[in-house]
């Protein structure tokens, strides 16, 4: 073949994906992980789906954490995790968990990847919720695996009453590729959801706070503008979008323009912290904190509730 032959391949390939596209039938639209919501959340640890009282649900709750928590991408990440991925260390007086990745699709450790640092991200314990905390679930997790195995992952025993509840197998691929689907299905939640749900479910939860993007990427690795896939809106701001476009109020503009709205007292003044603006509309529970150098913020609202912890 001429060089010149080469250069049709694409043509040809281009020609070809656009008469499949006209066909319906055979049309090309891979599914996207769905997101796992705060409210979807609560219900998993409400209804006792996450949670630590014996092996299987410690190990599925850690995967869950871990994932979120690290924006973790599919199986294979999650697959050659080990212990020495994940330390403890002490910031302004607070215990945080740091993850520090192994090679990965951004950073394969080529020639091209010498200038790029690997992805290393501190979660901070929630002290608003203890019970969830990622630093005090993976604490437990570890004191009750083999001491001697580096895997992370390890087959769950039957037994909760005896110290160790891990035997010395690792839990293989496939049964790691079903975590998230197994837990969702589980909790009778419809759609598509996978281990990349985590991910996106952190990006988009990010986003909807009005975290900048670049802090986005830092807990990502994104090293692209990929990241704005995750960019997904949620219910209020489109709706805001169709009222500004039917020619609504000033209020439904802002409500499609900024990521988050928070619900608050009246008499209760607007609240800013690093990238997270909280503004106040009407009333519900809120309840913030500032110690050891964390800006603490907990709302609820009937069954729904966030909370987080941010560095001063």
């Amino acid at each position: 073949m001429e060089d010149n032959d080469f250069g049709l391949i694409p043509r040809i390939l281009d020609s070809c994906m656009k008469d499949i596209s006209k066909d319906s039938t055979k049309s090309f639209n891979p599914k996207q992980a769905e997101v796992i919501t705060i409210e979807m959340e609560e219900k998993l640890w409400n209804n006792g789906f996450l949670g630590n009282d014996n092996p299987r649900k410690l190990f599925v709750t850690t995967f869950y954490l871990i994932g979120l928590n690290f924006a973790l991408r599919a199986v294979k990440e999650h697959h050659e995790l080990a212990v020495d991925n994940f330390q403890f260390e002490t910031v302004n007086g607070v215990r945080c968990l740091r993850f520090t990745e192994n090679l990965s699709k951004t950073n394969q450790g080529g020639i091209r990847d010498i200038k790029k640092k690997r992805k290393s991200v501190l979660a901070y314990p929630n002290e608003i919720q203890p019970e969830r905390c990622i630093c005090k679930i993976y604490e437990k997790f570890i004191s009750v695996r083999p001491p001697n195995k580096t895997e992370l992952y390890l087959k769950p025993l039957e037994d909760s009453t005896k110290p160790i509840w891990y035997s010395l197998q690792n839990i293989g691929v496939n049964k790691l590729r079903n975590v998230v689907k197994d837990l969702c299905k589980s909790a009778n939640f419809t759609g598509f959801f996978t281990n990349h749900s985590l991910r996106a479910s952190a990006a988009t939860r990010l986003f909807n706070c009005g975290v900048e993007e670049q802090l986005v990427c830092n807990i990502t690795g994104h090293t692209s503008t990929a990241v704005r896939e995750y960019k997904r809106p949620s219910v209020q701001q489109m709706e805001g979008v169709s009222r500004c476009i039917q020619g609504g109020s000033q209020s439904a503009s802002q409500s499609a323009s900024t990521f988050v709205t928070t619900i608050l007292p009246e008499n209760i003044p607007e609240v800013t912290t690093p990238a997270i603006s909280l503004t106040t509309t009407n009333n519900s529970v809120v309840t913030t904190n500032s110690t050891n150098g964390l800006f603490q913020f907990s709302y609820r609202n009937g069954d729904k509730s966030i909370n987080f912890s941010l560095p001063l």
